[in-house]
């Protein structure tokens, strides 16, 4: 039987190449013992000859004693015959020679003359051949005995050595047994550490993946944050800036406001009111005026840059672009009315000191003038707001 050497132990590698080299030692012991139990069984065929020849020997074995024991009964059977025989020839004799002693000395004893005596020699003669025959065959029984004896000996101690060797290939047989459960037993373990490789393995890839993922959304989120704080601190700023200006502003209309309130006063009550000189207060309040209306246009323009800034980081709504119709439109309006009131207030301040007095204009000076008034007061209400919704943007 071919010995193969015991198996070595993997180190954990690939699941794959254990469970192929598992199966080459499976399949190479299955070998071994298909191999085993061939040579078994051609013991077990020989030695069933063997014992059945030693039978067939043994059988004739015994045939061969009792012909031998007979052949000896026999050969002394003849023997006492013989000397049995040989006695009554004598004594048949011993009354013929007593009565020729003359003639005993010129006796010759010839065969063909004496038949008595040819006859007796006739039997001994027949004895010796006979027991000659017997002597022989019983020497050939004898080698032949030794002979069966010696294949006896020998069948005997192949028989003994057969049942050793199948003793020993037993104990081989067990012991590949043995082996062949442990790495049965091996391989299963095996698996089982790589079936456990495997699952912490997929935990670890979805923890990761989940853990990616929570990564790449702060990531996105944190941009959003920024984007959102900057958006929220360039809205902060212009705030500041127009809560600035209208704090400038605000004096300066409110003394509008009060003058206004004023002359309408007056002009309820009767009071004819006298143009009076261009002064240098006058040259300075128009000059005020116009800075203003500067100031307006510039913040107005500011509030504008600010939207169309905004509306590229965003994409626009219907109402994000409802509402920049509306401050484009309120900006024209604006710019028309004050155009409007420039050229009105150059005309009053271009009169002469001899112009007609205010109560001598038409009847519908009074409602321009309220109408006048209203429309700023709409005006710094609608800037107020457009200001409100660019903040609030």
């Amino acid at each position: 039987i071919r010995s193969f050497p015991p198996p070595a132990e993997s180190d954990g590698e690939g699941g794959s190449s254990s469970e192929d080299e598992g199966d080459i030692q499976f399949e190479i012991l299955e070998i071994q013992r298909d191999e085993a139990n061939q040579r078994l069984s051609e013991l077990e065929d020989a030695s069933a000859q063997l014992l059945k020849e030693i039978n067939v020997l043994e059988m004739q074995f015994q045939i061969e004693r009792s012909c031998r024991e007979s052949a000896e009964a026999f050969a002394v059977k003849v023997t006492k015959e013989n000397k049995v025989l040989k006695r009554t020839s004598q004594m048949m004799m011993m009354p013929l020679i007593p009565e020729l002693p003359e003639n005993s000395a010129a006796a010759t004893f010839d065969p063909q003359t004496d038949p008595a005596g040819n006859r007796d020699e006739v039997d001994d003669v027949g004895g010796e051949m006979l027991l000659l025959d017997n002597q022989a065959q019983i020497a050939e029984l004898q080698a032949s005995v030794d002979a069966l004896l010696a294949e006896k000996m020998l069948l005997e101690q192949q028989v003994e050595d057969l049942t050793k060797e199948q003793v020993q290939l037993r104990e081989q047989l067990a012991l590949e047994v043995e082996e062949k459960d442990a790495l049965l037993r091996k391989i299963s373990k095996q698996n089982k550490t790589m079936n456990k490789i495997k699952r912490v393995s997929q935990l670890v890839t979805e923890e990761f993946s989940e853990m990616s993922q929570k990564l790449e959304l702060e990531q996105d989120l944190r941009q959003h944050v920024e984007v959102f704080a900057h958006q929220v601190q360039s809205q902060r700023l212009c705030v500041l800036f127009s809560v600035s200006d209208l704090a400038e502003e605000t004096p300066l209309l409110d003394m509008k406001a009060k003058a206004v309130d004023e002359m309408m006063e007056r002009i309820k009550r009767g009071i004819v009111l006298r143009p009076t000189k261009i002064t240098q207060v006058a040259i300075s309040w128009k000059d005020k005026r116009n800075e203003n209306r500067k100031s307006a246009i510039l913040e107005l323009k500011g509030v504008l840059d600010t939207v169309k800034r905004q509306q590229v980081h965003r994409v626009p709504s219907r109402r994000a672009l409802d509402r920049n119709v509306r401050e484009a439109e309120l900006l024209q309006v604006l710019q028309r009315r004050r155009r409007a009131m420039g050229e009105v207030q150059d005309q009053n301040l271009g009169t002469s000191p001899g112009a007609a007095p205010w109560a001598g204009e038409s009847g519908t000076a009074p409602v321009l003038r309220r109408l006048k008034q209203n429309r700023e007061k709409r005006d710094s209400r609608i800037r107020m707001s457009a200001l409100i919704d660019s903040q609030e943007n």
